[in-house]
């Protein structure tokens, strides 16, 4: 019976060697893969933004007023009460300019942002990303170059849109049909397709129209008659209004790049699809044929140029990586988790005019979702998160590129936003729960953030505010009460959505940011072999060590030497470790101690097993 537990243990002992191994070899192997397709095989692109406190210089500067201001106050009062009011008031302006210029020169500022960054773009390493801080005010963030065969999809997918772009009628080319003779004017339309010509055509009928009618205006003032005077000036108006009628026509037929990637970019190729749910994956399917399909339609005189772009685009997004350039760096890194909030427009927010309502839908067709907020309107567009684009019955909602936008508040007294001067920023943000146990985000404000959002949910009770991160709108929840320094996300997350948007807003409220514009984009070349040889020789020749380790513990374990099979392991588990160490790339920094870690666990818990295994023979020698 001893012998056959002895044998037990030896068996438990030489399985558990499996983890070790499993935990090790497949990682260190995908380690090598992602550091083959690092910066120093491949070269890449350097990329220095700079920071700044949130509080800012204008801030710092209204402090410096503040206190000037209190300063004087200090001196005109009289009661003793006024005077220990006020000096209290100075003794903590003085203390919050003293913090904020700690702020700037706070070196571990940039390091907390880096890991945040890190955190929320790339936390497993793989997209082989290196972030250092260059000094307390600048960060730089290195990424490798383009794949050949993407290097290569991405020229013709640029080609296509190119042609795209290249098809439409340029403002040169309207100017000079205009003003052109009759020949010159066949030469131009001579390139465009035949909606396009009868469009180019009509236009310039119209501006022909227009200068006649001057022509007789000019001439019915020169001979003085006041009836023709009349006459012409009706002429002349209803000229103008038809030139901006066939203007207005010939604009349909341009095609507005904005709107094809627009589209383009919905496109979801089998690795975009990986973790959405089979619904999920046939929405974005049927939206983006559908929304392909309204497209052509709309310009069926070039399909065949619509059609590569496509083609071009599923070519080149099936081989991407989700950060393939400067401009994905940039876009990610200026994604601060800002947090916003805007009374919606329409029935459950700010009053709208049924024909103020259908002029901001129409302009929203024409000219797109960011003219509004280009030109200060009012209200403007802001799109829906794709998950809960379903869920906003009774807003003001449109259809622009396969996407879904709301209408909201742009004016003062219906917003609360980040821009420059609101002073406000969040406390913290955690995991949380809506009423019905759904995931959710709480928030909370500092003194200042929850003075104006007092004051934006006391004025606008009833109506719906909505909440909006990064610019998409997350939820409207309808205001039924003041609310000050506490509020929550709702919506249909998963808990890993919940995990990045906290993540995402706790970067917001560090309080420090990234300039949107970088300091400076430079490519590098491939590192020189000699600088990263010997640590793939070492990673390498440390790996086969541990595995040999491995065998030979596995083996002394089945023949009953229990001190050479822990003298294995122990071999095994520190060269693993110790692999591990001088395995170069972003994807052994970022995983090296959590390895150390599960690396002394198991090597704890195979210890353990082989002591076990070694208390029967004990006994029966004893």
């Amino acid at each position: 019976m001893g012998s056959d537990r002895s044998l037990w243990w030896r068996v438990v002992a030489a399985v558990m060697l499996v983890p070790l191994v499993l935990v090790n070899l497949p990682l260190w192997v995908l380690g090598l893969a992602v550091f083959s397709r690092g910066t120093e095989l491949m070269g890449g692109y350097s990329i220095v933004f700079a920071l700044q406190s949130s509080s800012g210089q204008t801030d710092r500067m209204q402090l410096t007023e503040d206190l000037a201001r209190q300063e004087t106050r200090l001196a005109q009062v009289k009661t003793d009460q006024e005077k220990k009011t006020v000096q209290e008031t100075i003794d903590r302006l003085k203390k919050e300019r003293v913090r904020r210029s700690n702020l700037d020169a706070d070196k571990h500022l940039a390091e907390r942002m880096i890991e945040v960054l890190k955190e929320r773009i790339d936390p497993q390493g793989l997209a082989n990303i290196q972030w250092r801080p260059v000094d307390s005010n600048h960060i730089e963030v290195r990424m490798p170059a383009l794949g050949a065969e993407t290097r290569q999809r991405k020229k013709v997918y640029d080609r296509a849109i190119r042609d795209l772009a290249g098809s439409n009628v340029t403002q040169a080319e309207r100017r000079n049909y205009l003003d052109g003779t009759a020949e010159q004017r066949q030469q131009i339309l001579a390139r465009f397709t035949e909606p396009q010509k009868k469009a180019l055509t009509e236009v310039g009928e119209a501006y022909d129209k227009l200068a006649a009618a001057d022509k007789a205006l000019k001439a019915a003032q020169a001979a003085g008659n006041e009836q023709a005077v009349a006459n012409a000036l009706g002429a002349v108006d209803n000229a103008r209004a038809a030139v901006r009628e066939k203007e207005l026509a010939e604009t349909k037929t341009t095609i507005r790049i904005s709107h094809v990637e627009g589209i383009l970019n919905n496109f979801r190729s089998t690795r975009g699809e990986e973790g959405l749910g089979e619904k999920e994956k046939t929405d974005f399917r049927e939206q983006f044929a559908k929304d392909v399909k309204a497209f052509k339609a709309a310009h069926s005189d070039r399909v065949k140029l619509i059609d590569n772009a496509v083609d071009a685009h599923k070519a080149w997004a099936s081989v991407r990586r989700p950060l393939d350039s400067p401009e994905d760096i940039k876009r990610l890194v200026a994604i601060g988790g800002v947090l916003e909030f805007r009374i919606v427009a329409g029935d459950t927010g700010e009053p709208l005019a049924r024909g103020q309502r259908e002029e901001y839908i129409d302009q929203f067709k024409k000219e797109g979702p960011d003219e509004s907020r280009r030109r200060g309107m009012p209200f403007a567009w802001f799109p829906i998160r794709a998950a809960d684009r379903k869920s906003y019955g009774g807003m003001v909602t449109a259809e622009y590129a396969g996407r879904t936008y709301m209408l909201l508040s742009n004016q003062e007294g219906g917003t609360m936003t980040r821009e420059a001067g609101a002073g406000w920023t969040l406390a913290g943000a955690h995991r949380g729960s809506d009423q019905m146990g759904r995931p959710a985000i709480d928030f909370s404000f500092d003194n200042k953030g929850a003075k104006q959002f007092y004051d934006l949910t006391s004025a606008n009770q009833g109506k719906c505010l909505a909440i909006l991160l990064d610019d998409e709108v997350f939820s409207a929840p309808r205001i039924l009460s003041a609310i000050s320094s506490h509020g929550q996300i709702t919506g249909t997350f998963t808990q890993r959505e919940v995990n990045e948007i906290v993540r995402a807003l706790q970067a917001g409220s560090i309080p420090i940011r990234i300039k949107p514009v970088p300091v400076s984009v430079v490519t590098f070349a491939p590192a020189e072999t000699g600088e990263w040889i010997g640590s793939v020789i070492a990673t390498c020749a440390a790996m086969l060590g541990a595995l040999l380790a491995t065998v030979l513990a596995a083996v002394s374990a089945f023949r009953a030497r229990l001190g050479w099979c822990a003298c294995g392991c122990a071999g095994a588990a520190a060269l693993f470790a110790a692999s591990w160490f001088v395995s170069p790339g972003s994807f052994a920094d970022s995983t090296r101690f959590l390895l150390l870690i599960a690396n002394a666990t198991l090597l704890l818990v195979i210890l353990v097993v082989l002591a076990v295994a070694s208390l029967p023979a004990r006994g029966r020698n004893g």
